[in-house]
């Protein structure tokens, strides 16, 4: 689907250093313009437009048939796209080393993102691993709390026997460990799954809930535990990516961090300001709000789950080799532990948001 445009004269008088060529690519975005994710790529892409010299447009689109993205990519039916391997689980187990449970505390997506990009940076395996694209990390979109509809959770023991919607290999091992009855139910149903009594609640994120599913109209309580969150990519066809002469290739990889870093602090104040309408919301309605575990109870839990990092170590070992799959593991949680937002961060964060035009910056 990429088209090439403008002819290269011998003899013009032409003052840039490359081909007059213009690359329209397609992109498509799994959550639709009202988002955040799609506000912020929005003005990435207006960025790269403007430092390409208009030679690379990007035109975005949402909606579609996410499930299908990365063969849509992969065939050249879509030039770019987002991707998350919670919805392909069990295919690409390095990559899901972004959904192994609470290892960042909410808000994370930054701190998420950067990490991510870190170990993409260090293991090269993990690029790799997808075949057929070239691939950018971007983190992830938020931790999952726990949305119920009919009983509060307040300790590990109240999980017991909850039927809980959830998605991802990763995330189907955490809530079994965590006592409660993973669920496998389409986007399209989830508020209505749980308004019916189908399910008893939802394990997901905070934006996801407040304004897109919005399950928080159906949920009486909320329990932030911040366990797993599903892992964000964006792709790109890999023939597309090799047609890019290399001064865009350059633009692309250069603006990544930039991007991240951008990227994952918008999500973080839109998951914070999703957590405030929820917590106003269940708190207009007579409930509680959001709850909080403490930090021992928090323990309790964290300590339930530890095989779920065994197994991913299990799984990925076949690839990597058990010593590099340990080695991953310990740099994904120090890169965790890093990166933390200063002041001087968040005001660079705020000026590349203002600068890209991105809504509400």
């Amino acid at each position: 689907m990429i088209m090439i445009s403008g002819i290269l004269i011998a003899g013009c008088n032409v003052k840039e250093s490359f081909p007059k060529q213009t690359f329209n690519l397609t992109f498509a975005s799994t959550n639709p313009p009202e988002s955040m994710d799609y506000k912020v790529r929005l003005g990435w892409i207006s960025y790269l437009k403007k430092a390409s010299g208009g030679r690379l447009n990007i035109t975005i689109s949402s909606g579609g048939q996410p499930d299908q993205y990365l063969n849509m990519v992969r065939s050249k039916m879509l030039d770019m796209a987002d991707f998350s391997e919670v919805r392909t689980p069990g295919l690409f187990p390095l990559h899901e080393v972004i959904q192994l449970p609470f290892m960042f505390d909410t808000p994370e997506c930054r701190i998420a993102a950067i990490s991510q990009y870190l170990l993409g940076q260090k293991y090269p395996e993990l690029e790799n691993e997808i075949s057929g694209v070239k691939s950018w990390a971007l983190g992830r979109r938020g931790s999952f709390q726990v949305f119920t509809k009919n009983k509060p959770v307040h300790v590990l023991e109240d999980m017991k026997g909850l039927r809980l919607i959830i998605r991802g290999t990763i995330q189907s091992q955490t809530t079994e460990l965590l006592g409660a009855i993973p669920t496998d139910v389409g986007d399209s149903m989830w508020h209505n799954s749980i308004e019916q009594g189908l399910v008893d609640g939802i394990n997901n994120n905070y934006p996801s809930q407040a304004y897109l599913v919005k399950a928080y109209e159906v949920c009486n309580y909320v329990t932030e535990i911040s366990a797993c969150g599903g892992g964000v990519e964006q792709i790109m066809n890999l023939e597309v990516w090799n047609s890019l002469p290399e001064d865009l290739q350059k633009l692309l990889d250069d603006t990544q961090l930039k991007y991240i870093n951008a990227y994952g602090y918008a999500l973080d104040r839109w998951s914070q300001d999703a957590k405030a309408l929820i917590d106003q919301s269940l708190k207009d309605r007579g409930y509680e709000g959001v709850y909080i575990l403490s930090k021992n109870e928090k323990e309790r839990w964290i300590a339930a789950v530890e095989p779920v990092f065994e197994n991913w170590i299990i799984n990925v070992t076949p690839i990597v080799g058990e010593g590099k799959a340990r080695a991953i593991l310990a740099d994904i949680k120090q890169f965790s532990t890093e990166n933390t937002l200063t002041d001087a961060v968040t005001q660079e964060c705020e000026s590349t948001l203002r600068e890209w035009g991105v809504e509400g910056y």
